[in-house]
């Protein structure tokens, strides 16, 4: 996570960027020791690329648009960090210091900047940048045009950027040909010159240019101490920004109150729990923790409209993206109904929008092994070992399964059906039983390149003739396996709840018997097949993990697990042997479940150890507090 600065499931997060962003790469990393600019990101997590990023960074002297150029030395001890507020003390290039204050609502940063002996002082607008292509080779580079607008009696300067770093992995039927992140920065001083700068060379008095490594700036009154600026983001129009920004942060407003509403706005959420006994640090940490669940799905409707990359249209309704389904299904989705139900309609609605536009319900949408869907970005290809976000238009190939099917079904399960039960219905049912196109010949890689849509690659074969996703037909097989046998049962109880008694019965029967397929009774662990029904090897197949943490990924029929084990007791002690032998990992989702079997099988106490040592051992209150 990044010490970003917004309210809850924000649009945009605002960041100090210390360093430039790709896969594998965020915008600030603790070890830096200078500050280039404050981004508006939109980057969903260190696996996933940028799309229609913004930078504002200020400067004093010469105007310097490179990002090597205008880093500014920082220290820490000159940070406030917190969830409504950020400030920051840096030294200016040129001599003198500046002091950089943020704050942000859902769509809109607002930013203000005090210089202190500093030459004349001036803020860059960067719209676009040389954009890394994946993570294996920074050098890997493409070129993104976007535009910039100068108004200098508006003091605005406006603009778009349709970077989307993970456009080299979106499915090929769907590519959101039109999309881009748009922006507006509207200025509280007047302009005393201003310009557009490209790849670095300055031409002073243009108020419009287009292409690659595109900027505009504004410079102020030598004398002046102090600029505001309020920057808006869309993924509408430059017309849209400047709606978001008159409606979230109206001119005149001071950047006090700003923080004081998003301040009140994450106090709402966490003051819903209230902890007695526990340390300082304890607290810190717990309330870290909460922050960290309320950052997604994020916001990606604009006052009730939104773009979608599945059809590049703009659509009248709410919208979220970032859902991340493989990575929350199991524990965040149920929190967030806790917490945030008057957010679950919406967020289940929006991926029935997304289906109705594309035809699919995605796995990142509804979980992280299948696909992820950026409505916002267009869809990307991220095959099963990691998660996918039904976020909008970008359809991610990263993990395995359809759990949307099981984030739609719980939400009914407890209450929630604001939306429409009969699309939901026929998305889930669509999950399970259509297979995606070019089935059998294709391999669904992690980051596969010029596929299409995954959804629950296997379906059209083997699984429906034994049960198991083959391992010399798909990758990840045997987590594919265990992953579609829960959404089965995540579809059937749905089925139940809907009373279609004959899709209950039949989801219900394959969610139990397809996992066990690929149990191996000669070892006792879970073990990928081959399309001809041979053991594929015990490293085989597996998504984030390996044969110890998916053996117990039978979640929805832990009972039968444990006969397959040979009974409680037998299946305490090889619990005993996952966790003393070193084989439990904690910094991945596979894992996460699994102290708390003990339970079920009758030794409740040493669930509440093994947690307790866990919680002990990685996390704590320090930058390095967070394990995985």
């Amino acid at each position: 996570m990044i010490p970003s600065t917004a309210p809850p499931f924000a649009m945009t997060r605002w960041v100090a960027q210390t360093r430039e962003n790709y896969v594998s790469v965020t915008p600030y990393n603790y070890t830096a020791t200078s500050i280039h600019g404050f981004q508006g990101t939109h980057q969903p997590a260190i696996w996933m690329g940028e799309s229609g990023q913004v930078v504002v960074s200020p400067g004093a002297g010469e105007v310097r648009p490179k990002f090597e150029d205008r880093g500014m030395a920082f220290s820490h001890d000159d940070e406030v960090v917190s969830a409504s507020y950020y400030s920051v003390e840096m030294d200016a290039v040129e001599g003198g210091r500046i002091l950089a204050e943020q704050s942000a609502t859902s769509r809109v940063g607002h930013l203000r900047f005090t210089f202190f002996g500093t030459r004349t002082p001036y803020v860059l607008v960067e719209a676009t940048r040389a954009s890394v292509l994946g993570y294996l080779d920074p050098s890997n580079l493409t070129y993104p045009d976007g535009t910039v607008l100068i108004d200098p009696e508006r003091k605005e300067i406006c603009g778009k950027n349709p970077e989307r770093q993970d456009f080299i992995i979106q499915p090929i039927s769907t590519p959101a040909t039109r999309w881009s992140g748009y922006f507006c920065a509207r200025f509280d001083a007047p302009f005393s010159s201003w310009g557009t700068a490209q790849n670095g060379t300055l031409s002073e008095g243009s108020t419009y240019s287009s292409g690659a490594m595109l900027s505009g700036w504004a410079t102020f009154h030598p004398q002046l101490r102090q600029v505001n600026v309020r920057i808006a983001v869309s993924f509408i129009s430059i017309e849209q920004a400047k709606r978001n920004l008159d409606i979230e942060i109206p001119d005149g407003q001071p950047l006090e109150d700003t923080a004081k509403e998003t301040r009140a706005a994450w106090a709402e959420k966490l003051d819903r729990i209230k902890i007695e006994g526990a340390t300082s640090e304890q607290k810190e940490v717990f309330y870290t923790g909460f922050f960290h669940t309320l950052q997604y799905p994020y916001e990606q409707g604009e006052y009730g409209r939104y773009y979608s990359g599945y059809d590049n249209a703009v659509h009248d309704g709410i919208s979220y993206s970032g859902y991340s389904n493989w990575d929350t299904y199991r524990a965040e989705w149920t929190w967030l109904i806790l917490f945030a139900p008057e957010r679950i309609p919406g967020m289940v609605q929006s991926m029935l929008q997304d289906y109705k536009e594309a035809c699919l319900l995605f796995i990142f949408v509804a979980d992280k092994a299948l696909m992820i869907s950026f409505r916002l970005r267009g869809e990307t290809n991220i095959m099963v070992s990691k998660f996918l976000f039904l976020l909008h238009s970008l359809t991610a190939i990263l993990q395995i399964g359809t759990h949307a099917d099981s984030l739609i079904a719980e939400a009914v399960l407890k209450g929630i059906s604001e939306f429409d039960l009969d699309i939901a219905w026929e998305a889930v049912h669509k999950d399970a039983v259509q297979p995606p196109v070019n089935d059998t010949t294709t391999v669904y890689a992690d980051r596969q390149e010029n596929v299409d849509y995954e959804v629950r690659a296997g379906l059209s074969s083997v699984v429906v003739e034994h049960g198991w996703v083959a391992a010399d037909v798909h990758s990840e097989a045997a987590s594919r396996t265990l992953g579609y046998a829960y959404d089965d049962y995540a579809v059937s109880v749905f089925a139940k709840l809907l009373g279609k008694t004959d899709d209950e019965a039949f989801f219900r029967n394959r969610s139990l018997i397809n996992p066990f397929t690929i149990f191996n009774t000669q070892t006792g662990f879970m073990e990928a097949r081959y399309a001809n029904g041979t053991w594929a090897g015990p490293d085989v197949g597996w998504t984030e993990g390996d044969k110890w943490a998916y053996t117990f990924d039978v979640v929805h029929d832990i009972p039968g697990l444990i006969e397959r084990r040979g009974g409680n007791a037998s299946f305490v002690a090889f619990l005993d042997e996952h966790f003393e032998g070193g084989h439990n990992d904690h910094t991945n989702e596979p894992s996460h479940h699994i102290p708390y079997l003990y339970a079920l099988a009758g030794a409740a106490f040493k669930s509440q150890e093994r947690i307790r040592q866990i919680a002990a051992d990685n996390y704590n209150a320090t930058i390095y507090g967070l394990s995985g």
